[in-house]
């Protein structure tokens, strides 16, 4: 027990339930108390990243505890919402302190150990390859070292709980991020690498519909109906068209050909076609068809569905499904 472990300083917690899931919790008994023990940590150069760290290390290493766990879950990984239509913060609140005050190498040593630890957990590594990949100043070039070890751990998510469409997207928000850092900052771009990165991203959002539309395939078939799913995820479909867009912006800087290309006005020329492998020119042939069979899914569901304005914001869908489309077909009929 938890408390045990407290000896003579359990009398300071107090034990409570989440009556939502069951859950036991542990919490200092008063907020006066808990300020004075962080003030003696601080008293004794102990920082908030290294206290974390032998918490897990002392409390959470040889302990299989479901109330650990959840607690350890919560303080890492739960991430809070920042206001009406803003969406979820990039990280929880303990780790977004520790960012601010030790930088993102303590962060990701903490979310490491976490994931040693609970090695059947995904929030965890899913937590670790989003600091991999937001941690880092898009302003300067490259470390191709922190989208290595992103990729690593997203996969490392999608392992634990495979076919699970919103693991899956980790992966696809890895790439997608890759690229628009590769083609954000001011060196010369490679036509390869862009393409390269685009399919990357591309084939990671393609996989994480499919594991979509079987959720939701077997959810209709277990209600026995077949209507549209306020928790349908959508961000394979989103981060596609995020994609293509980038890639329309991006290639015909490189080469003005690709205006026509993308948008299939002429065919491609030989001397394109030449530097393109086989999976390149599927993917750029087939562009504009993908994203008209994107947008028109947004047209519907964002007309006929109901989402979760403070989890989905479908004005943001909806603008970027309008630009997507707009670039690679004509301007929509309804804006």
């Amino acid at each position: 027990m938890f408390e045990d472990q407290m000896g003579r300083f359990s009398d300071l917690l107090v034990t409570y339930t989440n009556f939502e899931n069951t859950t036991d919790y542990v919490r200092i008994a008063h907020p006066m108390i808990a300020t004075k023990c962080v003030q003696l940590f601080r008293d004794h150069g102990l920082s908030m990243g290294e206290v974390t760290f032998l918490f897990l290390q002392n409390f959470c290493a040889n302990i299989a505890s479901p109330r650990l766990m959840q607690t350890t879950k919560s303080m890492l990984t739960l991430r809070e919402m920042q206001g009406k239509n803003e969406g979820k913060e990039r990280f929880s609140k303990l780790i977004r302190h520790v960012y601010e005050k030790e930088g993102k190498n303590k962060c990701r040593r903490l979310l490491m150990e976490a994931s040693k630890i609970f090695q059947e957990r995904t929030g965890f590594p899913q937590a670790l390859a989003r600091c991999h990949y937001l941690m880092v100043d898009k302003r300067w070039p490259i470390y191709e070292k922190d989208y290595i070890n992103a990729e690593k751990w997203a996969k490392e998510a999608i392992k634990r709980h495979p076919n699970n469409s919103f693991i899956m997207d980790t992966l696809g928000q890895v790439h997608k991020h890759h690229l628009f850092h590769y083609v954000g900052n001011g060196e010369r771009k490679c036509q390869s690498e862009v393409l390269r990165l685009g399919l990357l991203a591309i084939n990671a959002f393609q996989e994480e519909e499919m594991a979509a539309e079987k959720e939701e395939a077997e959810e209709s078939d277990n209600e026995a109906t077949v209507n549209f799913s306020s928790i349908f995820n959508t961000r394979g479909k989103l981060g596609y068209l995020q994609v293509a867009e980038k890639l329309f912006e991006s290639l015909p800087k490189i080469n003005s050909v690709w205006r026509d290309v993308l948008t299939c006005s002429r065919m491609i020329q030989e001397s394109l076609v030449v530097q393109l492998t086989r999976k390149s020119r599927n993917l750029t042939i087939n562009l504009k068809a993908e994203v008209k069979k994107r947008f028109e899914f947004f047209e519907k569901y964002l007309t006929y569905s109901k989402p979760d304005s403070m989890k989905d914001d479908p004005i943001y869908i909806r603008k970027c499904a309008n630009d997507c489309y707009a670039k690679y077909v004509e301007t929509p009929p309804r804006v």
